[in-house]
């Protein structure tokens, strides 16, 4: 009995020092996550959810930051199909004080019909309340639908 009792405590010893010591392997085959934020060329909108090409679901959870979009502390959002077919639409809504010179965080949950296809984009639109194209401003996040 006390032989076995040895032999098991050097092989647990052994696997101790086996996991202790021996590295894991990377599997080279494994896809590599790469986070793709989006944002405006002017760095006035920036999208951190959902990034760029992401499968999403409805209702869709919309977070980033913005500074100068918003019109009563609002600006409109829209999920499009592949067609550019309206599947869904609503408002990003700023989450501190929206009439400053900074950046402002916003959230949105927006629900959505079904696609026709698997692939579309959600478009942001700065609200123009003066309707002046030179105040107009806009973003595509292209994302696939589950």
């Amino acid at each position: 009995m006390r032989i076995i009792v040895i032999a098991l405590g050097v092989v647990i010893i052994v696997l101790l020092g086996v996991l202790l010591f021996v590295q894991p392997t990377k599997n080279s085959n494994a896809p590599v996550q790469i986070h793709q934020v989006a944002s405006s060329t002017d760095g006035s909108l920036i999208v951190l959810a959902p990034e760029m090409d992401a499968v999403i679901a409805s209702p869709i959870a919309i977070s980033g930051s913005a500074k100068g979009w918003y019109f009563e502390a609002t600006f409109p959002i829209k999920i499009m199909d592949g067609d550019g077919m309206i599947l869904g639409s609503g408002q990003a809504r700023a989450q501190g004080d929206w009439m400053t010179t900074s950046s402002v965080p916003f959230l949105a949950s927006i629900s959505f019909t079904n696609p026709k296809y698997s692939t579309g984009t959600i478009l942001f639109q700065k609200d123009n309340p003066s309707g002046l194209p030179q105040n107009d401003k806009e973003l595509i996040v292209p994302i696939r639908f589950r």
